[in-house]
């Protein structure tokens, strides 16, 4: 909040597609979906395994009403289903938060130029937001591997604290994008 997002909260339901619409790969952990027995509708069929549908979502309804400028998170938890050896216990929870930026970097005014916001500026929203969680030792490395093929090759980055992953940030892929039904550029953040 103190970096000007505003805190949103939305369904922990979402449909079985959003890990394709993420372009998450096969064995990803995200991809272990625990199914609702009577979901309301087909796009509520599953527990959310990450927040960025839910942001993504709500930048495509404010895209339609014309708001292209926008700055959200969410701090909510995730649910994946365990390794199919322990079926019998319940589902993994994971207390995430997720930020997405989209848009100008600043309000608009009548004398000054609009820039777009980039992978900079929301690489140290990050870094508030460890500050202010007394992380310390926040390191970002280049994006390694399939964990994180949401976002755009080359600018994007992991987040670690020590030794540990904390999560990844960067600007969304254009096929993702289009995956949503968006059509302007947003950068994200997602923090265990």
């Amino acid at each position: 909040v103190g970096c000007g997002f505003s805190g949103i909260v939305t369904y922990s339901f979402i449909g079985r597609d959003a890990c394709d619409q993420l372009l998450l790969h096969g064995q990803d952990p995200r991809r272990r979906l625990v199914s609702i027995l009577n979901p309301l509708t087909e796009e509520q069929t599953v527990m959310r395994s990450s927040l960025l549908p839910g942001l993504l979502a709500t930048m495509y309804g404010n895209s339609k009403q014309q708001n292209n400028d926008l700055k959200i998170f969410e701090l909510g938890k995730v649910f994946l289903n365990l390794p199919p050896a322990d079926q019998d216990q319940l589902p993994e929870e994971i207390e995430m938060i997720s930020g997405l930026w989209t848009g100008a970097r600043q309000v608009r005014t009548w004398y000054s130029k609009e820039t777009r916001v980039d992978f900079y500026d929301i690489k140290g929203v990050v870094e508030v937001v460890c500050s202010g969680l007394n992380i310390s030792g926040i390191r970002f490395t280049p994006l390694a591997g399939p964990d994180f093929p949401y976002l755009r090759p080359g600018y994007g980055a992991q987040i670690h604290a020590g030794e540990e992953m904390l999560g990844a940030l960067g600007e969304l892929s254009e096929e993702v994008l289009k995956n949503f039904g968006l059509k302007q550029a947003a950068c994200c953040f997602d923090l265990n």
